[in-house]
């Protein structure tokens, strides 16, 4: 595979692409070498994605959408897919019509639907204000962040 990839991506315009790739790869291939942390990390993710299909399915059963999670299993990686379209500002209305869209298509009215998708992601936005408010006051990041720049002098 990463002979593969320095073949696909040998054109210097490629070079930023090509250095995501390597160091993927470099961090796929150190989880050969640690097995037990690689099923951490897989059992990690699938958690995370259990996780997301509880927020889906409460956020539709709020709307009263009473949908199956094994519904919202399969309707979530769709929907993520038709999320890495480039075509809006972070997935605004990409999101909304495949809801509105997939549901529909199992007998969910389309204002559950599109209510329950915005809930979703109102929920998300709000998930990360925590996050956020560390990272305004410096507390996230270098270790220098949130401390004055050292002042300058200019010898001219």
């Amino acid at each position: 595979v990463g002979a593969l990839l320095d073949r696909l991506l040998k054109h210097r315009w490629l070079q930023p692409l090509r250095r995501v790739a390597v160091a993927a790869y470099a961090f796929v291939a150190e989880f050969r070498r640690q097995p037990l942390r690689a099923a951490a990390f897989l059992i990690a993710a699938l958690v995370l994605q259990l996780i997301r299909v509880a927020v889906v399915t409460a956020g539709l059963w709020a709307v009263g959408a009473h949908v199956s999670p094994v519904v919202v299993l399969v309707l979530m990686p769709v929907t993520v897919f038709a999320l890495l379209i480039p075509i809006s500002f972070a997935g605004l209305g990409v999101r909304e019509v495949t809801f509105v869209y997939l549901l529909g298509e199992i007998g969910v009215p389309a204002e559950p639907a599109f209510a329950a998708a915005l809930l979703i992601y109102a929920s998300a936005l709000l998930s990360t204000l925590p996050g956020a408010l560390f990272l305004a006051r410096g507390r996230l990041g270098t270790p220098n962040a949130g401390k004055p720049a050292a002042p300058q002098h200019n010898h001219t």
